[in-house]
C-alpha cells in the first residue's frame, strides 16, 4: 500500500487526501492549524460558493493557461457537483453560483472531514513541516513533532492570503519555501481578490458610499480591463467585487512598475451621447437654480458634493449661460471619475494570492517535472480566479488530480 503525505488540510488538501485514499493509498494529512478547512469557513460570506456553472478558462490568471485548461478538462465544475453529491452534500444553483443547500460553509468542512474519516485518513493537526528531503525513493519529512517517511508527498499548503502576522510566525515552512528548496521557480506571490488603495486625498469625504458602476483599469491612457457591479468607497480607496476582480492584474502590474489608474463610470446605463443629451436637457430645466440643486438626486450626496468641489463650482452658484460649459464638464465626472492606484491591501486582507509555483514545472498529473512522486495542488500554484467559486473549483480540480495520480503505483 502506497504511503502518501498531504501537507495542508485546506480545500485542495482534503480533496487530494480523499481521492488518494479512495484509490487504496495509506494517507496522512499534516495541518499546521488546530483544525482542517479553516479558510473554507469564510468563503462565500460563510455560505461556501463551491463552484460556478458559468465556467470559462478566461475566469483565471496563470503562467500557463493552456495547461490550466487541460486540468479542468479532467475535473470540471460538473465533476465537482457529482463528487459532492457522492459525498452526501445536497447542492443548489443560484444563477450559476453553486452552494450547499444549507448555505453553511461549516457543513462543507464537516462533509469533507467525514469522508476523510470514512477513508481512514490519518489527520495530524498543529503539525508544521520544517523540511522535505528525498532519500532514494522515499521522502523524509521533518515536522515540529518529529519525522516520518513517505512514498509520495502532495504539497497543498495554500498561499499567503488571509494570513496574519501571528499565522506567519508559525514554525512550519510555507509551500513556496518547500518548492524552492526542491528546485522549483516561484512566480512572485502577491495579494489578489483584495481592496485597492488610491492616491487622492478626498476619500475621507466619500468613505462609505456604495454605487453600481463600470470600472476600467488603465495603464496611462491604455484600457487594460473592465468590470462592473457595486463598489464600496473607503477612506483608503476602493473595494467591492468589481475591484477584487481587477486586483490580481493590479498587483502584477504594480510589481512591474507600471503607473495605473481606474476610471469609474457611475452612470453606466447611459452611453456618452445619451448622457450628454440627458445633462443638456437637465441644465435647461435647472437654469436659475443652484448647482447643488442640479446635482441633488443624481448620485449619492457625498459624491455630488465632491464633484461640485472638484469642478470649482460653488454649491450655491446659480446656473446660467456663463457656467453651462463648466457645469457640463463637471457632470462628466459622473461618467469618468479618475482615481490613481497606489497599491493594494496586504495578504491579511486578500482572499487569494496570485503567483506561486509555475505550471511550467508541473506535469499533466500535478507532479513535479524535477522530482517523481512530488505533487502540488491548490493555491501554492500560480493560478488565481475571479470571485464566484472559481478558486474553490481550482482547489477541487487540482486536489483530485494530484490525489488520484499520487496513489497510483
Amino acid at each position: 500500500m502506497k504511503k502518501i503525505l498531504v501537507i495542508g488540510g485546506g480545500a485542495s488538501g482534503m480533496m487530494a487526501a480523499i481521492m488518494a485514499a479512495r484509490n487504496g493509498a495509506n494517507v496522512t494529512i499534516y495541518e499546521k492549524n488546530d483544525r482542517l478547512g479553516k479558510k473554507i469557513l469564510a468563503t462565500g460570506n460563510g455560505k461556501c460558493n463551491l463552484t460556478n456553472l458559468d465556467f470559462d478558462i478566461s475566469k483565471y490568471n496563470s503562467s500557463n493557461i493552456e495547461k490550466l485548461g487541460f486540468y479542468f478538462s479532467l475535473f470540471d465544475e460538473k465533476t465537482t457537483i457529482q463528487t459532492f453529491n457522492e459525498f452526501g452534500l445536497l447542492l443548489k444553483d443560484r444563477e450559476g453560483y453553486v452552494y450547499p443547500n444549507c448555505e453553511q460553509a461549516s457543513v462543507v468542512v464537516e462533509v469533507l472531514v467525514n469522508m476523510l474519516s470514512l477513508q481512514g485518513v490519518n489527520i495530524c493537526t498543529e503539525t508544521g513541516v520544517l523540511k522535505i528531503e528525498k532519500d532514494d525513493n522515499m521522502f523524509i519529512v521533518t515536522t515540529n513533532k518529529g519525522f516520518d517517511s513517505f512514498d509520495s508527498v502532495i504539497v497543498a499548503t495554500g498561499g499567503k492570503a488571509g494570513l496574519s502576522k501571528k499565522d506567519s510566525s508559525f514554525a512550519g515552512k510555507d509551500g513556496y519555501y518547500m518548492a524552492q528548496c526542491l528546485g522549483h521557480t516561484i512566480i512572485p506571490v502577491l495579494p489578489a481578490l483584495v481592496q485597492v488603495e488610491c492616491q487622492e486625498d478626498f476619500f475621507d469625504e466619500i468613505a462609505g458610499v456604495r454605487a453600481g458602476c463600470v470600472i476600467t483599469l488603465y495603464n496611462n491612457e491604455r484600457a487594460i480591463k473592465r468590470e462592473f457591479g457595486e463598489i464600496q468607497i473607503t477612506d483608503y480607496g476602493i473595494s467591492g467585487i468589481p475591484v477584487f476582480q481587477l486586483s490580481s492584474e493590479i498587483s502584477r502590474r504594480l510589481m512591474a512598475g507600471e503607473s495605473l489608474s481606474c476610471v469609474i463610470d457611475f452612470m453606466p446605463e447611459l452611453d456618452e451621447d445619451a448622457f450628454e443629451e440627458f445633462i443638456t436637457n437637465r441644465i435647461g430645466q435647472y437654469t436659475g437654480k443652484t448647482v447643488y440643486t442640479f446635482f441633488m438626486g443624481l448620485l449619492n450626496s457625498k459624491l455630488c458634493k465632491l464633484i461640485i468641489k472638484l469642478s470649482g463650482l460653488g454649491s450655491e452658484t446659480v446656473i446660467g449661460p456663463e457656467i453651462y460649459s463648466k457645469l457640463l464638464q463637471a457632470c462628466f465626472l459622473m461618467k469618468q471619475f479618475v482615481v490613481t492606484v497606489s497599491g493594494t491591501k496586504g495578504f491579511s486582507n486578500a482572499q487569494v494570492c496570485c503567483g506561486g509555483v509555475t505550471l511550467e514545472q508541473i506535469d499533466d498529473k500535478m507532479q513535479s517535472v524535477f522530482m517523481s512522486d512530488l505533487y502540488f495542488c491548490g493555491e501554492v500554484l500560480d493560478v488565481d480566479g475571479k470571485c464566484g467559486g472559481y478558486n474553490l473549483q481550482w482547489a477541487w480540480t487540482s486536489g483530485a488530480i494530484a490525489g488520484v495520480y499520487a496513489s497510483r503505483t
